[in-house]
């Protein structure tokens, strides 16, 4: 693809990984209250920290681990192109920052550094050297 976005299947597998790696979660936890739960900030000399509970640290990494494997077997390797993993975890940061503009839909605070923290994250694993394999 010489496009990302429209039209192209790594895009699409990226907003399905970011509804399955947080943004559901998150989305229910705004729902039943619970958002305050998703995570700890901690601000200290060396800036501002934040940590998931683990309750949702483990629902994260065992989606951003396995899910790319499964794209693997669900999608033809030739319809991936070049920097496949590197492209999903961009898209999945793009559709989860997105809905930092919906106020009507994050309204904690706690939510709203969920869902930064989360793109943060997805934007750091398309960095690793590690994802550099197609």
């Amino acid at each position: 693809m010489d496009q990302f976005g429209y039209g192209d299947p790594v895009y699409d597998l990226a907003t399905l990984l970011h509804s399955v790696g947080g943004m559901a979660t998150i989305l229910q936890s705004i729902e039943d209250g619970t958002s305050d739960q998703l995570l700890s900030i901690y601000e200290g000399e060396d800036g501002i920290q934040i940590r998931f509970s683990r309750p949702f640290a483990h629902l994260v990494d065992s989606v951003v681990v396995e899910f790319p494997e499964l794209c693997g077997e669900i999608q033809p390797p030739e319809t991936m192109g070049p920097h496949f993993r590197q492209r999903l975890f961009v898209g999945a940061a793009n559709a989860t920052i997105g809905w930092l503009k919906y106020k009507n839909a994050v309204k904690t605070a706690k939510a709203w550094w969920a869902i930064f923290a989360l793109s943060a994250l997805f934007l750091h694993l398309a960095t690793r050297k590690d994802c550099s394999h197609a």
